[in-house]
């Protein structure tokens, strides 16, 4: 049996839920489930999107409400696709929830983004990708009710996987889609918002020049357009995959990296700290002389 194991310090980051008392609880039944995202739905609720195997080998997204001590109180499941995946969820306005993910469409995966009611009933959906793998990390909710969203693609840009964006109405339907990158391999992994017209994407980036991986970070604007860009590592193989806002108005990159033990490189976790033009601050290193 595998189940959603939900411990009460993820939840401390949803700031009107942090003052609750500490809670642990597991959601799900005899097949597989996995907790992606979890979001404020109101002061005293919050929302978690979930993947569970509803056939065998076959999965959906699962949107769960649950009360301030962690309690089910409701959930509806969408879609029945072989293999679905939610990783981005919000309370939209009229009290709809949009979630992003992907899906897999056949021989590939596409980016899916949906639009239902609380309840569970689809409103829209809308489908981005081509003939190869597309999937998404992460998205954000835009004043206007649409979203950019986040990833990778396989099928466009210069070859290999490369950043993938898409700005999105609030129907869902694409106003833009943006490459990034070039045939070394690239991915976003995460955005922010700075203001209501820049925004924070992050993930890790090939060098074309010696095979190399480093972290990247870079403001785009409601058009796409790259405002800045910067590349953070000091080791061969230098990951970027989670990012957030810092109450300094700066930015973290969470990631590994592969830290070099005199001649011997090993795995580790590593913390990247931004300042709000991007600068570098300082880098931290967490692990031991094994993969982490």
């Amino acid at each position: 049996m595998k189940q959603v194991y939900l411990i009460f310090y993820v939840v401390l980051f949803i700031s009107s839920l942090s003052a609750q008392s500490p809670f642990n609880q597991t959601y799900g039944g005899a097949d597989f489930e996995a907790s992606v995202f979890i979001n404020t739905y109101n002061s005293t609720q919050f929302m978690m999107s979930i993947t569970e195997e509803y056939q065998s080998n076959k999965y959906r997204s699962y949107i769960m409400y649950c009360d301030k001590d962690g309690n089910h109180q409701k959930g509806n499941s969408i879609n029945n696709y072989v293999y679905e995946i939610t990783n981005s969820i919000f309370l939209s306005k009229n009290s709809t929830v949009i979630n992003t993910g992907f899906y897999h469409n056949n021989s590939d995966l596409d980016i899916l983004i949906q639009k239902t009611d609380t309840s569970g009933n689809e409103l829209w959906i809308n489908n981005f990708g081509g003939s190869s793998t597309d999937f998404s990390t992460d998205a954000i909710l835009l004043a206007d009710s649409g979203v950019i969203i986040v990833g990778t693609t396989e099928s466009y840009g210069a070859g290999g996987r490369d950043v993938y964006i898409i700005r999105t109405d609030k129907n869902g339907d694409s106003l833009w889609t943006r490459f990034y990158g070039n045939s070394s391999g690239q991915s976003a992994y995460g955005i922010e918002r700075e203001s209501d017209s820049v925004y924070v994407v992050a993930g890790k980036w090939g060098n074309l020049n010696n095979n190399s991986m480093d972290a990247f970070a870079m403001k785009i604007n409601l058009q796409g357009d790259t405002l800045d860009f910067r590349l953070y590592g000091n080791h061969l193989q230098n990951f970027g995959q989670s990012l957030c806002k810092t109450a300094d108005n700066g930015y973290a990159i969470a990631g590994w990296s592969t830290y070099d033990y005199g001649g011997y490189y090993s795995p580790d976790a590593v913390l990247y700290k931004l300042d709000s033009n991007l600068n570098l601050k300082w880098t931290k290193y967490y692990g031991t002389l094994g993969n982490e």
